[in-house]
């Protein structure tokens, strides 16, 4: 099978299946709000758009952690990298927050935040785990004992601000890195992780995981770079979440 998605590409495609599946969800449930908030049943119609939307924004996930990872193998400096997903998670955390509250209820601004910052969280764990690595030998009980460690602050930081794919996230990330190069185990650990912890109501939650055999098509080449791109990736999805909220108030 010819190799032929670049960095770049699969970065596109995340982002694209993030704003998708958001789109699909918020427009769904401001057309509907006062049905929904009633309790009242939707049309099987809408009732399949919206769990299409909510599948297609657990898929941009995967693609997520599989990237962070190429990046955290790549990269020779870590903590610049963590500071670009930061400022990414701050930039796009208001936006999203005005657009599925609305701004008279920013009372509720912050009670969940983005994928952005679970990749943060994500992040530094792999970074406390290769520092714990340098001064105790991999293996040994100490090291046994902080990595654990680690890895549970990891998952209870996630839990406790938050954020999207919470512990899940974190766990996904973790084991992708793990076992980086071994395509097989990265399919069925994250169709495991949907299929055992997401708690949805589609009975599909699995079906995500699918958007992990992209990977099997990547290069391993970065593909486009520069200032441009970079923008892409800053403020495409803020300026998306702005215009949903355009759109919902236009609509509501």
């Amino acid at each position: 099978m010819k190799k032929e998605l670049n960095s770049f590409h699969l970065k596109c495609i995340c982002i694209g299946l993030m704003i998708v599946g958001i789109y699909l969800q918020q427009l769904i449930y401001t057309l509907n709000e006062e049905t929904i908030l009633a309790g009242e049943q939707l049309s099987a119609g809408l009732t399949l758009t919206y769990n299409m939307g909510y599948l297609i924004y657990l898929a941009a996930f995967p693609l997520a952690a599989f990237l962070l990872v190429e990046a955290a193998k790549k990269t020779s400096d870590r903590k610049k990298l963590l500071l670009r997903l930061f400022v990414t998670a701050l930039i796009v955390e208001v936006p999203m927050d005005m657009a599925t509250f609305g701004i008279s209820e920013w009372k509720n601004w912050g009670l969940n935040q983005n994928y952005f910052f679970t990749l943060c969280i994500a992040l530094g764990v792999l970074m406390a785990v290769d520092a714990i690595g340098k001064k105790l030998t991999v293996g040994s009980m100490g090291n046994t004992i902080s990595t654990l460690g680690v890895y549970l602050l990891g998952a209870f930081l996630s839990i406790l601000l938050r954020t999207e794919q919470s512990s899940i996230g974190v766990l996904m990330v973790i084991t992708l890195y793990l076992f980086y190069g071994n395509k097989m185990f990265s399919l069925v650990s994250v169709a495991a992780l949907y299929l055992l912890f997401v708690r949805g109501t589609t009975g599909l939650e699995f079906v995500p995981a699918i958007s992990i055999l992209l990977t099997w098509l990547y290069n391993g080449e970065q593909g486009k770079t520069g200032k441009v791109a970079r923008a892409v990736f800053y403020f495409a999805f803020p300026v998306a979440y702005c215009v949903l909220g355009i759109l919902a108030k236009v609509l509501s």
